[in-house]
């Protein structure tokens, strides 16, 4: 299998969690953060849809500390949006 084609399968999972309503926004955001990081920040794992989310996971925990950035209402959208686009690549 190759690396694009295991990211595939990856994202697909996450995103049918968090679609399906079985998981929160905030879990699929981090589980897309520790594969990013699992793959030593390969190239491919942010060529999916789901890979951008990797920017709101560093979002979060900048949140942490100042409070600016989006509501938990907009990284949900952003969340539902990019899981969506990942079911379609």
């Amino acid at each position: 299998m190759s690396n694009q084609a295991a990211f595939k399968v990856e994202y697909d999972h996450i995103a049918e969690l968090y679609l399906g309503g079985r998981v929160a926004w905030v879990w699929a955001v981090h589980e897309v953060a520790a594969v990013v990081i699992a793959s030593g920040n390969a190239d491919e794992a942010f060529e999916q849809p789901l890979g951008g989310l990797w920017e709101a996971d560093l979002e979060l925990e900048l949140r942490r500390s100042e409070p600016w950035g989006r509501t938990d209402e907009e990284f949900a959208e952003v969340v539902r949006v990019a899981c969506v686009a990942q079911l379609q690549w």
